[in-house]
């Protein structure tokens, strides 16, 4: 579900709020936003899972990084801080 289907796109609504609405609903959160969202896991780490990646066209590839990394905990995300980076490329 994106913030869109959620019908929050635009709204400008706390980081917090939107970390509270997905773990109201079993969701996790997957975000740019590294720096306010590793934050926010520090100050709660009660959550049903953040996933904050960096900055990838790759989305594809990106995706396929998020699975893998999801899998690796056995799909167990409850308060969880995954942290995906783009792969360096030469």
């Amino acid at each position: 579900m994106t913030s869109y289907e959620a019908g929050n796109a635009n709204l400008a609504i706390p980081d917090n709020e939107v970390l509270e609405f997905a773990h109201k609903n079993n969701r996790i959160i997957v975000t740019f936003n590294r720096k306010d969202f590793i934050q926010l896991h520090k100050e709660n780490p009660n959550h049903s899972g953040i996933v904050v990646c960096t900055e990838d066209k790759d989305y594809a590839g990106l995706a396929k990084r998020i699975d893998a990394a999801i899998k690796t905990l056995n799909n167990n995300t409850k308060n969880q801080l995954i942290r995906i980076n783009r792969p360096n490329l030469q």
